[in-house]
């Protein structure tokens, strides 16, 4: 398995190295097309202009335009539904970076929290060669930033700045009550957007799970979910301690009976939000603190093939 390449301490994300990193991730396509799309880049549009074919129509959802709505379709299923068009244009492409307590943990090469702001310098850099706008939504325990999708190389910049600055260990001595998310990217979440939510997806529960079927309505979501080897199974190294915040707490991983339990433990909730994602029809590609970041991508690149 390849060691992951992610800077000297692999802990606090730099800008220099998270430019570095855009600038090595080799070419790639983020285009989430759906497979009943037109191929040739074209892409689904709620928008109708010169230029314009309609392409199929999809039930009514909240906030879609009147004028856009499908009056036979309607008539015929008896349930309101809306046109949608084929245009050719820029893709809007939204980053959203968890940077909650959960996410500053590793037991390999790196942090998760710095393995997710690698993945999301890469994308950003791959969405801007692209042509695509790319924005993003980068929060912690406490606070959030917020930057609508642009292409240039001053939007990457601040991205990758933004990276920087929430990336950086934060004092663990008061464990903070984890705050949703999801249900804040309703103005990012425009119509053809799609968005990659890289996260431990740790905190993930059932109203997040409400705001992210309201998303799904109209953009394309993919998760991007980070882990690390400790978070699967525990090794048989006699005594250990995890601590957390100013508690730790101390267990003997001899015992086979406790790391079969641990790893029951962590196989339910894995199953649990793959159980939810399948739900949902959302994809999610798996990267992890023990590999290189750049095998993830190819898994991530070869599923949007």
């Amino acid at each position: 398995m390849a060691k992951a390449d992610v800077g000297i301490l692999g802990i606090a994300p730099t800008f220099a190295e998270l430019y570095f990193e855009g600038l090595k991730q080799k070419a790639g396509s983020l285009k989430l097309l759906k497979r009943s799309l037109p191929r040739g880049g074209q892409r689904l549009s709620r928008l109708k202009g010169r230029g314009m074919d309609y392409a199929e129509s999809r039930p009514y959802v909240p906030l879609d335009e009147v004028r856009r709505i499908d009056w036979r379709v309607s008539a015929r299923l008896n349930k309101w539904h809306t046109k949608l068009f084929v245009e050719e244009k820029d893709r809007p492409i939204v980053l959203v970076v968890d940077f909650r307590s959960s996410m500053f943990f590793g037991s390999k090469n790196c942090f998760k929290s710095y393995l997710g702001a690698v993945i999301a310098a890469k994308l950003a850099f791959l969405a801007w060669r692209g042509g695509d706008r790319v924005g993003a939504y980068i929060f912690d325990d406490e606070r959030a930033q917020t930057l609508v999708p642009k292409n240039n190389r001053v939007q990457v910049a601040q991205i990758l700045r933004d990276l920087e600055v929430f990336g950086q260990p934060k004092d663990q001595s008061v464990p903070a009550m984890p705050k949703p998310f999801l249900a804040n990217l309703t103005t990012l979440a425009k119509p053809g957007t799609a968005i990659f939510i890289i996260s431990d997806f740790f905190y993930f529960d059932d109203n997040e799970v409400q705001a992210l079927f309201n998303i799904q309505k109209r953009s394309e979501v993919i998760f991007l979910r980070i882990t690390d080897p400790l978070e699967v199974s525990l090794p048989d190294i006699g005594a250990a301690g995890l601590t957390f915040g100013n508690e730790t707490v101390f267990f003997n991983t001899h015992e086979k009976k406790f790391r079969q339990e641990y790893a029951q433990v962590c196989r339910t909730r894995l199953d649990q939000l793959n159980a939810k994602l399948a739900e949902l029809n959302i994809r999610c590609v798996d990267f992890s603190t023990a590999e290189a970041p750049e095998i993830g991508m190819h898994r991530l690149l070869r599923v949007n093939a």
